[in-house]
């Protein structure tokens, strides 16, 4: 695990071109650290040295199992994974996303250090990182019109509002004068208010 493997890319070409190397890297026994939906993340292979490989880079305590990333369906098959059907329903409408389910299953495929304390994996179906980034940038693009309105207009409204807010201060003032009039005979005959 001594390997360094920096493999940037920005386009399907370079995804492509980067495949081999990544699994010949993967296969004897390598980390690597790739982006998620939500951050940064490493991963090896899913086998018994290169999680343990993994755990010692980490320094993970051993009750702390891991997330286990797919790429799709056929990956929980080969893995022995089962979907029971009420997280085949969650599946199907949030994968692939950022939805993590706890599967049970692969007692011979998937390293214990893999598994919860109940048995289960954490297994979640990544969208992959070029759809994450068009996702981000389509968001930043809609978005940042909309932030510099609200920056640019919030001291416009907070000018329009400033009437409103004294006229409210004015008339709290007036009710505050008619119940401490109102309430005086009381006051004066010893009632204190709660």
């Amino acid at each position: 695990m001594s390997t360094l493997l920096a493999t940037p890319f920005w386009s399907e070409a370079e995804v492509e071109r980067a495949i081999p190397g990544t699994i010949a890297h993967l296969q004897n026994g390598g980390v690597l650290a790739y982006p998620t939906e939500t951050v940064y993340g490493f991963g090896t292979a899913v086998d018994h040295e290169s999680v343990e490989g993994l755990v010692a880079l980490k320094a993970r305590p051993p009750a702390k199992p891991f997330l286990l990333l797919i790429s799709g369906s056929e990956m929980l098959t080969r893995l022995d994974l089962s979907l029971t059907s009420h997280a085949a329903r969650l599946a199907a409408r949030h994968w692939p996303g950022p939805l993590t389910l706890v599967l049970s299953g692969g007692e011979k495929r998937v390293p214990d250090r893999l598994r919860g304390p109940e048995g289960g994996v954490a297994v979640r179906w990544t969208m992959g990182s070029f759809l994450a980034l068009v996702g981000w940038l389509l968001l930043f693009v809609l978005c940042w019109p909309i932030a510099l309105l609200a920056l640019l207009l919030w001291p416009v409204i907070w000018l329009i509002s400033l009437p409103f807010r004294l006229l409210g201060i004015a008339f709290d003032a007036v009710f505050a004068f008619l119940r401490a009039v109102l309430f005086l005979p009381a006051r004066v005959l010893g009632h204190r208010e709660p």
